[in-house]
């Protein structure tokens, strides 16, 4: 997840019937973003001992873990709550 530009204002309208508890994934994932998180995993990570492509893109993938680790997942089953449909009701 990665934000091209700099929003003057955030604004949010709650009569969507697609809305999910994890709108607030938004301002967080804008901050591990300017924290450098997405570099920093570039630079730090590699995962070498999978197939061809399990391996490749550890920073999306870290990224997708922290949004879990801040929508409430505890363990990697938890991470379906990012999915769309993954709630049961709201």
């Amino acid at each position: 997840m990665l934000f091209n530009h700099t929003p003057t204002a955030v604004s949010h309208s709650f009569d969507d019937e697609n809305l999910t508890a994890t709108t607030g994934l938004v301002p967080i994932m804008g901050l591990a973003q300017k924290a450098g998180l997405p570099d920093l995993a570039d630079d730090r990570l590699t995962v070498s001992t999978t197939g061809a492509d399990k391996g490749a893109n550890p920073a999306p993938k870290l990224a997708t873990l922290v949004a879990g680790m801040a929508a409430g997942a505890d363990s990697i089953d938890d991470m379906n709550i990012l999915r769309h449909g993954g709630m049961q009701h709201l």
